[in-house]
C-alpha cells in the first residue's frame, strides 16, 4: 500500500512541475533570448 501512496506522491511532483515550473522557464527564456543573443549562440 505504501507503494501506491508513493507513486501518488511522485506523479503530484511531476504534474506541479509540468503545469507551473516548466512553462515558466520557458516563457522566461524566451523573453531572455531576443534574435541578437539568438545569432550569437547559434554562430558561435
Amino acid at each position: 500500500m505504501s507503494a501506491v501512496f508513493l507513486f501518488f506522491f511522485i506523479q503530484l511532483l511531476i504534474s506541479s512541475w509540468m503545469m507551473g515550473t516548466i512553462p515558466t522557464l520557458i516563457y522566461m527564456s524566451f523573453q531572455l533570448i531576443t534574435p541578437t543573443f539568438f545569432f550569437a549562440i547559434v554562430l558561435s
